[in-house]
């Protein structure tokens, strides 16, 4: 899985690594890239909570949600073509940005950062593939059952029970294509 995608790389690399990134904070409801953009490199979540969310027929569809340790923008940045999603803050997000000269750069030189990208983009679309035939099939209810769940193995639980994000009604319905009073 995707965190953390620094482990995978040399000492080396992640001392060149640390002398290039720049560090970028995001308030929550910014977008670390908008779907249909050039991609200009690739951010790391150092630390907040991220929705990844795809707009189709003016409806918002989430795709995932990603923590600390998620690399975002790999596709687009190493497919050659615009973000085929949005990266939206859902809590206040500091995230390391690398261009893509300097992606590539990792890429070519680090074997084992390059088999990493590789195997976790084959994972990713495994997934995709999976969650868009599972939410084809259910119903309003298993859809929030599936979103809450998703959210809760993502992000964890706090002592008390809640989820560490707090959603209205409004946002549930909205990422799982529901209106507010279903």
């Amino acid at each position: 899985n995707n965190p953390n995608c620094l482990v995978h790389c040399s000492t080396q690399t992640l001392e060149q690594l640390n002398t290039l990134r720049l560090t970028h904070s995001f308030q929550v409801g910014d977008y670390l890239f908008h779907e249909g953009t050039e991609a200009e490199g690739l951010f790391c979540i150092k630390n907040g909570k991220v929705l990844i969310e795809k707009t189709r027929n003016q409806k918002v569809h989430p795709l995932r949600f990603l923590k600390q340790g998620y690399l975002l923008g790999m596709p687009a940045v190493f497919g050659h073509h615009k973000h085929f999603h949005a990266a939206k803050a859902i809590s206040q997000v500091d995230a390391c940005f690398v261009s893509k000269a300097n992606a590539y750069k990792l890429l070519e030189t680090d074997p084992s950062f390059n088999k990493y990208v590789l195997l976790t983009l084959m994972q990713e679309m495994e997934e995709l593939e999976s969650r868009i035939t599972r939410i084809s099939e259910q119903t309003a209810e298993q859809r929030v059952a599936e979103l809450l769940l998703d959210m809760q193995e993502t992000y964890g639980v706090e002592e008390n029970g809640t989820l560490p994000l707090s959603v209205s009604f409004k946002f549930l319905a909205t990422i799982t294509n529901l209106s507010d009073r279903t």
